[in-house]
């Protein structure tokens, strides 16, 4: 099976893939991240960075691409999102994708909602937002979790439209 998938051309094998998870319907919400492969690494080249897509509360990947070495997971979201009817779903990403661009693009062309994380890295963004009144937000929603070690608990409270 791996001499097979190392003969393939992996870009054609991950269109048919995508269209197939495609058929399995459009999930309620989806994100997206990027993660260097461990061990991916040689004396020639630098690892390997992937973007997914991932259906919320599963392991099923929509969708994955491979970052280009010169570049980064910003313009790589787009090709990722592009062959995905994302009609009425909800896309969530972290800071690093908090970009009016692809905001903009996600509910204009794939008409999808969005959540994305509002950090230090948008000082205006994040200034605008905490001079809200209280009185303009939803009642916060509190989750928490564990992994990587740590117990995690956040509290959010999502920002009018």
């Amino acid at each position: 099976m791996r001499r097979a998938l190392q003969r393939s051309d992996a870009e054609a094998l991950d269109l048919v893939f995508a269209g197939w998870m495609a058929e399995q319907g459009v999930p309620a919400a989806i994100a997206f991240d990027g993660k260097t492969l461990r061990g991916s690494r040689s004396e020639t080249t630098k690892a390997r960075h992937l973007v997914s897509a991932v259906a919320h509360g599963t392991t099923r990947i929509l969708a994955e691409t491979e970052v280009g070495e010169k570049s980064n997971e910003i313009p790589a979201a787009y090709p990722l999102l592009d062959p995905l009817d994302l009609t009425g779903t909800l896309v969530t990403a972290d800071a690093l994708h908090t970009q009016q661009d692809l905001a903009s693009y996600l509910m204009e062309k794939k008409h999808a909602d969005y959540l994305f994380t509002a950090k230090g890295n948008h000082p205006i963004l994040e200034a605008d937002i905490r001079a809200l009144s209280p009185d303009e937000f939803s009642p916060p929603v509190e989750a928490g979790d564990t992994g990587h070690g740590r117990i995690e608990h956040r509290r959010y409270r999502p920002v009018p439209p």
